[in-house]
């Protein structure tokens, strides 16, 4: 898992590693950054011995307001690929996303990335 922020790297200024622990198949991370335009993002990814998964991706301005928020907590029930759904800025209902790991989020970050500086 931690090979796709290495694959990733240009995206970043820093990172560190919080907590990263690993059993088998199942693992805890927990990783805060600051990105290449000086935003932060904070990642926690859990997958539970049983297969069960629970993440929360939180990416915001330099200032701390919010940009993005992706999880998967299943209060969400209506959206179409609940229970995985993006917070956008500061509107308060969330919409659906097909970002539900570590890979598809820093893919999407690049692609936000590249399609600002168009």
């Amino acid at each position: 898992m931690l090979q796709y922020f290495d694959f990733h790297a240009s995206l970043f200024s820093s990172w560190s590693i919080e907590r990263y622990e690993q059993e088998g198949n199942a693992h805890f991370l927990i990783m805060k950054a600051i990105l290449k335009d000086n935003s932060r993002i904070e990642i926690r990814d859990y997958v539970f011995l049983n297969g069960n998964r629970k993440y929360s991706y939180h990416w915001m301005e330099e200032n701390g307001q919010l940009r993005f928020r992706w999880d998967n907590a299943p209060h969400w029930i209506e959206i179409e690929t609940a229970p995985h759904h993006i917070h956008c800025g500061e509107n308060n209902t969330p919409e659906s996303s097909l970002v539900n790991n570590i890979e598809d989020l820093l893919n999407w970050i690049e692609l936000w990335f590249d399609r600002k500086h168009e």
